[in-house]
């Protein structure tokens, strides 16, 4: 009955903050690195695939000035993972062992997506388009000798 062993890893992390950009140069001070001003709560959006954050919170700013949209303003999402490992090592000589292991990667089979599109003025301001590996399983069998 011995011979048993339990691995587990847990990982669990909060969104980043990210920041919402303007492709052209709104302030026409050459930075290209406009944001648009802010006119509500972009989190509390519907933290959908479709919409992560509220996109209605954002509005264009006037010519010539700079948004003023802060750095970090939107909470990405979060990442959460359970990998599970259960390995069996059996004698079977005094020179050889077998060892078989199961192990399991996202065990929950939790989506984690990646970050949404923080382009402001795109069509798809907004929206995320991939995610982290779903749930992975493998096995394996080793002779030791």
């Amino acid at each position: 009955m011995g011979g048993w062993q339990l691995n587990t890893i847990l990982v669990a992390q909060a969104g980043r903050p990210e920041t919402p950009l303007l492709t052209g140069d709104q302030s026409e001070t050459g930075a290209f690195s406009d944001r648009p001003n802010l006119t509500g709560d972009p989190n509390t959006g519907p933290k959908t695939p479709d919409e992560w954050f509220n996109v209605n919170a954002f509005q264009l700013q006037p010519l010539g000035q700079f948004g003023n949209a802060p750095r970090g303003v939107i909470t990405g999402p979060g990442y959460a993972s359970l990998d599970l490992g259960l390995a069996k090592f059996t004698p079977i000589s005094e020179r050889l062992n077998l060892e078989f292991r199961a192990e399991s990667f996202n065990l929950l089979n939790r989506p984690n997506f990646d970050l949404p599109n923080r382009q402001f003025g795109t069509q798809t301001f907004g929206e995320i388009f991939s995610a982290n590996d779903p749930r992975e399983l493998q096995f394996a069998l080793k002779l030791h000798f």
